[in-house]
């Protein structure tokens, strides 16, 4: 009998840590799905009151020859205040207002990783934004652990967001390019053709991981010139 009655106190004592496993599995499953929750429940509510209050978008379609006489002068407004005027990337539609960190080396995790708590970084060896022929290549992370998130660490979360024809600004030496978002494409996160594309066009490329916060694949945004200011 009293073998009987340790043999169900280890029982209940097993169904109890089996639980409290279960509940912190869950708890830091929760922790580590807040960043994506937020900004997903964050990004549906705004398009929510945007519908409501019938908010107007004008949508000017990149040209299929990409070429300047001159450059614009007024730009149509951002509707946000961009973080700086010189260097960084503003997505109006899935709220990034990101300084951008040049040449940073996509080889060496550490360089980039380090830049992306400062900024969406910009892969060397790539285009600079010009109204040349070149591939502009910027990327960050989709979500980190909320522990060790940084300012723009996450800048790239709802990426997945953009559609055909949204609009993409980058700010660089004194001008503002306005870019239109041509396609969007999962690829394995071993193709190297989104970087080393050599576009006879000024291209601008964002790549962040799919699905968000796991690197397992890669969401490459890919947008097209329509003016500089």
């Amino acid at each position: 009998m009293k073998n009987k009655d340790n043999l169900n106190k280890v029982i209940n004592i097993m169904r109890i840590f089996s639980f409290v496993l279960l509940v912190v599995g869950g708890v830091g499953l929760l922790a580590s799905a807040y960043p994506i929750l937020k900004s997903e429940f964050g990004f549906e509510i705004k398009q929510r009151i945007e519908a409501a209050n019938n908010t107007d978008v004008v949508i000017t379609r990149a040209p299929d020859k990409t070429t300047f006489g001159t450059i614009l002068v007024i730009p149509p407004a951002l509707g946000v205040e961009p973080i700086n005027t010189t260097n960084s990337i503003i997505i109006t539609k899935i709220d990034v207002n990101s300084p951008i960190v040049w040449d940073v080396d996509v080889m060496n995790n550490i360089a980039y990783n380090n830049a992306l708590k400062t900024g969406v970084a910009h892969a060397t060896d790539t285009a600079y934004p010009s109204d040349r022929a070149g591939n502009t290549y910027l990327f960050a992370h989709s979500t980190l652990n909320p522990l060790d998130i940084e300012r723009y660490a996450a800048e790239f979360t709802l990426l997945h967001r953009l559609e055909i024809n949204d609009k993409i600004t980058i700010y660089y030496e004194g001008k503002r390019y306005d870019y239109l978002v041509i396609s969007k494409e999962v690829v394995n996160k071993f193709n190297t053709e989104p970087l080393t594309r050599t576009p006879d066009f000024p291209m601008l490329t964002l790549q962040t991981c799919d699905p968000p916060g796991v690197p397992l694949n890669r969401l490459i945004i890919t947008a097209k010139l329509a003016a500089v200011y």
